[in-house]
Parts: C-alpha cells; sequence; structure tokens
C-alpha cells in the first residue's frame, strides 16, 4: 500500500522573489521522495523558487523536443544536398555526353557510305539511349524533385527555370530531333535530314543545355559561399573561445 510522505523544509521568505511563503511544503508519493526532495535542496542551496524549476523542467523538455527538430531537419538538409549534387553531376555528365553526339558524331555521318549507314544508325540508338538519354531523363526528374527538396540557399526560381529549360530540350527531341533520327533509321543516308538535325539540335538542344548547365554552376557557388561563410563563422567563435 503506498503511503505519503511530507517533506518539511524552512526557507528564509528574504529568499523568495515574492517574499510570501515563509516554508515549503510538498506532499509526495513515496516512490517520488528522492527527486523532489533534490528539488527541495537545489531550492535551499541556490535561492532558485519552485516556478523557476518547474520552468525549467518544461524547457528541458521542450530542448528535448527542440533537439529531435534539430537532428530532422539537419537530415533532411542534408538530403536536399545530396539530392542537388546528383543532379549537379548528371547535369554535367549529359552536357558532355550530348557534346560528343553533336559536335562529332552528327557531322561525321556525312562521311559514312549509304550502304553502311542504315546498320551504323540502327546499332548506334541503343547505345545513345543507355547512356544519354537514360541518365538525362533521370536529371530532370531530379530536378523536378529539387522543386520539393532545395537547398535552402538556392531559390525556387531558379529551380523552375531549369525545369523549363529542361523540359524544352524534351520537347524539341520529341516533336524535331526524333522524327528525323527515325526517319534516318528506315530510309538511310539524307544529308538533308542531317544538316536539319545539327541546325535545330543546336538552337533547340545545345543552347537551352548550356544556359542550364551555367544555371547550375551559379546555384552550386551559393551553396559553396554559405558554406564558407559558415566555416568562417565556426573558425571565428572556436577562436574567440580560447
Amino acid at each position: 500500500m503506498s503511503r505519503l510522505v511530507t517533506v518539511y523544509h524552512d526557507v528564509d521568505s528574504a529568499e523568495l522573489p515574492d517574499g510570501s511563503l515563509d516554508c515549503c511544503l510538498c506532499i509526495l508519493w513515496a516512490g517520488d521522495i528522492e527527486f523532489h526532495c533534490q528539488q527541495v535542496v537545489l531550492v535551499a542551496h541556490r535561492g532558485c523558487n519552485l516556478r523557476s524549476i518547474a520552468a525549467g523542467g518544461d524547457n528541458g523538455m521542450a530542448g528535448g523536443q527542440g533537439g529531435l527538430g534539430d537532428v530532422d531537419a539537419q537530415a533532411s538538409a542534408s538530403t536536399q544536398i545530396w539530392l542537388f549534387l546528383i543532379s549537379f553531376a548528371l547535369v554535367f555528365y549529359g552536357m558532355g555526353a550530348s557534346f560528343v553526339e553533336s559536335f562529332l558524331n552528327y557531322p561525321t555521318w556525312r562521311l559514312i557510305g549509304a550502304n553502311e549507314f542504315r546498320a551504323y544508325h540502327q546499332a548506334l540508338g541503343p547505345l545513345v539511349i543507355g547512356y544519354m538519354v537514360i541518365p538525362m531523363l533521370i536529371t530532370t526528374l531530379l530536378t523536378v524533385l529539387l522543386l520539393r527538396f532545395r537547398p535552402t540557399p538556392i531559390p525556387r526560381w531558379a529551380i523552375w527555370l531549369a525545369v523549363v529549360l529542361q523540359l524544352i530540350i524534351w520537347v524539341s527531341t520529341a516533336t524535331i530531333q526524333l522524327p528525323i533520327q527515325v526517319q534516318l533509321s528506315r530510309d538511310g543516308l539524307s544529308l538533308p535530314l542531317i544538316n536539319r538535325l545539327i541546325f535545330t539540335n543546336w538552337w533547340l538542344r545545345k543552347v537551352p543545355q548550356i544556359i542550364n548547365s551555367f544555371l547550375f554552376l551559379w546555384m552550386m557557388s551559393l551553396l559553396l559561399r554559405v558554406n564558407s561563410h559558415q566555416r568562417r563563422s565556426i573558425t571565428t567563435h572556436s577562436t574567440g573561445a580560447e
């Protein structure tokens, strides 16, 4: 059977902030006596009032909840940074692959014999899809995800602009370049089609891709600038503490 324990402790009224109490009377359950006695000792030795200790307990609980929130925020920030870094790497991978395709591959198609061109083009198509088209498609999907999970230093409008530039490339590919490629694969070598492919590829795919690459470079510079500022702040605080 549980029993009540009464702990009586004299406290000078001058030590209390409002001076209205001459003693501290605490009725406790027996199982709680040790914890609350420690609170009474704190009142006697530190001159704190009970309301302050209660507030401190509440603050401690809030601080614990805040600590969990900080952990979640740090995890979320880490995810955003990694998402951007992967997108950044794929943007420049895709640009390099497409530049090889545009400036080395397309112009030399004119030199391939008419009898060999169709077999060459049909063999090349699956390789281009695997090594260039799919990574670029993943890049666009990750860029869209950045609209929701973007690092804080990067403005939202920059992500929207990147999405628009990449959509221009995909729309051009689906409506202009892909039909040309299909016709070349079906009918064989055609210099007028190759010339049209090179011209439209430059203005409707390469120009937006170059702008998109510079945009990602600028966004990366924002992240690096914030990181550099944080490092300097930490160094300054560490030096001041010493």
